[in-house]
């Protein structure tokens, strides 16, 4: 959910929603170890992403890391 105009919320997806999240858990990583490469990062975030292939076509590469693993996650890196 986001906030929209009005003090509403909204059910929005997309890059622009994705972002946060994912700058998030890439801040996260790199604390864990400050002398990986923006590649290792990435890396280390697709390996721990699922895969569905309802995605397929909607992402780029048909996965995703659902809100309530974003912990989790991070713990196990």
């Amino acid at each position: 959910l986001s906030t929209v105009p009005g003090g509403e919320f909204e059910e929005l997806s997309g890059t622009s929603m994705a972002a946060p999240q994912i700058s998030g858990i890439a801040a996260n990583i790199l604390q864990s170890d400050l002398d990986l490469s923006p590649i290792e990062i990435k890396r280390k975030i697709y390996d721990r992403a699922s895969y569905s292939k309802n995605l397929l076509g909607k992402s780029r590469f048909g996965r995703f890391i659902p809100w309530f693993f974003t912990n989790l996650i991070i713990s196990y890196i």
